[in-house]
């Protein structure tokens, strides 16, 4: 048993002729020899009289009581329990606890409680050792910081807290018809909640600076009814309805000159059955639906509107994760998605609009499990055709047509993705751009690439997918058939796709530029040469299967060698 502040003495089962002075007490007041485990000891041995006897411990290693009063009984027996007056003190010798305890050894009447500085903290009523009736707390200078009735331990009626000043802060309802009231510090009202039997019935009210900022109805401790919140004008910005702790019905939303900015139905469970949104001109921005399945699937809609025309719009199914997303521009769809578990699946379209938002470009793929399979194609705004073709499990098949401000093109893949005969490039006039045969892939045959001022750009033969025979290559990057004043070429020959014997790279007009020598493996072999573009030289070096032996670099003339150098093309 622990001689703890609001809890029961206990009793001893020590007899009246084994005290001695001075005998240790444990924690729980009970003796011990083991002085490591005693807490407490006594002074003087126990006298009763009258079926009673004093007992005062002290706290062990000083001399200050932990605790004085009366015990019942002529011994420490385990029927002896305290009776009367009482009092506990701390181990600085601070009074903590007084009162009275009845003849059953429960406190009864006023008990003064009083925190670690000594100062009175509660005067509470007990009867028959439970907190009942009026009960009220301080603060450490005395001023009354709370007061409230019990009834068997638990809070009734109102309960009143007050702040350090004295002011009313809130009060309480806990039983009968009442209200909870909130108060800031001038002493006005910041909530108030009307309430029966402890629970939350009738309107409950929120202030701000004095003004209603929220109403909210109850009915037995439950949201039932209109909620209403106000902008500091007193406009309405919110009004929902609830029943049973749902909402259910109309919620409406405004802004704070009174127009609409959002109203939503819900059913009767409080999901949404439909959302419209508003912007503050009015203008009707977004639109939401949702049907709700027996199965437990939901099926929403979303609809997104730019300047009152529909502009974008989200179909989902959950259970089948099914996903459809179009775009819509000027009336006509200009995007579509489809997914499947993630997985893209039908029509896509895509688009792209200009800076004065007219049509650039639309792109149709289809696909199937996320990947492309059937028709492709991508126009332009005014129906230009940029491409058209047709995909098998995202591999490009058939016939397709490419069409580029330079050239159109046609070309042929086989069922396995590649190109297969024919790829015929024609520029503006008709006249032929690209003109290559391929065979599983591989280029087979002649192979012509011209620029579009009729000059060639690269023109030779393949034989088993490598170059063979005299070739014309450019030293560019990509092909395009735009006429390039400052472009060259390199002219030579290939062998089974290594280039061999004696190269010359020259300009448009035929002037010299380079000469490089390879031998049968491809390797550069023999004297290589490189100028400038007046024809002067600028280097001159030696190879044996492409090792460099010797490198010289001349200085540069003031006079054209031009003479000299065409000396070594004839």
């Amino acid at each position: 048993m622990r001689p703890a502040l609001l809890f029961a003495i206990g009793c001893f089962t020590l007899t009246l002729g084994d005290v001695q002075a001075n005998i240790w007490l444990d924690d729980d007041w009970q003796p011990t020899q083991d002085k490591q485990q005693a807490s407490f000891y006594l002074k003087n041995a126990i006298e009763p009289k009258a079926g009673r006897f004093r007992f005062e411990p002290y706290y062990l290693g000083s001399d200050i009581m932990q605790f004085s009063g009366t015990l019942s009984g002529e011994s420490l027996s385990d029927n002896a329990h305290p009776v009367g007056a009482y009092r506990f003190f701390a181990k600085d010798g601070t009074l903590v606890e007084q009162g009275e305890f009845n003849s059953q050894g429960q406190r009864q009447g006023l008990v003064k409680i009083y925190d670690g500085a000594g100062k009175l903290n509660c005067d509470c009523l007990f009867d028959k050792g439970v907190r009942q009736g009026l009960q009220r707390e301080y603060y450490g200078d005395g001023r009354l910081k709370r007061e409230l009735v019990l009834h068997q331990g638990e809070p009734i009626e109102q309960e009143k807290v007050y702040s350090p000043m004295g002011h009313l802060v809130r009060e309480l309802c806990h039983t009968g018809l009442c209200s909870d009231r909130f108060y800031d510090k001038q002493g006005r009202l910041t909530m108030e909640s009307q309430k029966r039997d402890g629970l939350k019935h009738g309107v409950e009210t929120f202030w701000r600076d004095g003004q209603v900022e929220v109403t909210q109805a109850y009915l037995d401790g439950k949201q039932d009814g209109d909620y209403f919140a106000y902008f500091p004008n007193g406009q309405i910005k919110q009004h929902h309805r609830w029943q049973n702790d749902f909402k259910v019905g109309e919620q409406l939303n405004y802004f704070e000159d009174g127009r609409l900015a959002k109203r939503e139905i819900l059913d009767g469970r409080g999901r949404t059955l439909s959302l419209v949104e508003y912007r503050e001109n009015g203008e009707r921005y977004r639109e939401t639906e949702y049907d709700y399945s027996a199965d437990g699937d939901v099926q929403e809609v979303r609809r997104f509107y730019h300047r009152g025309s529909l502009s974008k719009q989200i179909e989902k199914h959950k259970l089948s994760q099914w996903r459809l997303v179009t775009q819509y521009h000027d009336g006509k769809v200009i995007g579509r998605e489809e997914t499947q578990a993630g997985k893209l699946t039908g029509l896509k379209i895509a688009a792209k609009l200009d800076r004065k938002e007219k049509l650039a470009w639309l792109e149709k793929i289809h696909y199937r499990d996320g990947l492309r399979h059937g028709p492709a194609e991508k126009r332009g705004g005014d129906n230009s055709l940029f491409y058209q073709g047709e995909y098998a499990l995202d591999k490009p098949v058939g016939d397709w047509q490419m069409q580029t401000r330079e050239m159109r093109t046609w070309c042929h893949y086989n069922g396995q993705g590649q190109l297969d005969g024919e790829y015929l490039s024609l520029g503006e006039s008709d006249q032929v751009l690209e003109r290559i045969n391929y065979q599983d892939g591989e280029p087979a045959g002649r192979f012509e690439r011209f620029y579009a001022d009729g000059e060639v750009y690269q023109q030779g033969q393949y034989v088993n997918g490598q170059r063979e025979g005299k070739w014309i290559v450019v030293q560019e990057g990509d092909y395009s058939p735009q006429p390039k004043p400052l472009r060259t070429y390199w002219q030579g020959e290939y062998r089974a796709g290594k280039q061999v014997g004696r190269w010359e790279r020259r300009s448009s007009k035929g002037y010299g530029l380079a000469i490089a020598q390879y031998d049968s493996e491809g390797r550069r072999h023999g004297v290589q040469y490189d100028f400038y573009a007046d024809g002067a030289l600028r280097q001159r070096s030696e190879y044996r299967h492409d090792q460099l032996i010797s490198e010289t670099q001349p200085a540069r003339p003031y006079r054209s060698l031009q003479a000299h150098i065409f000396a070594l093309y004839r």
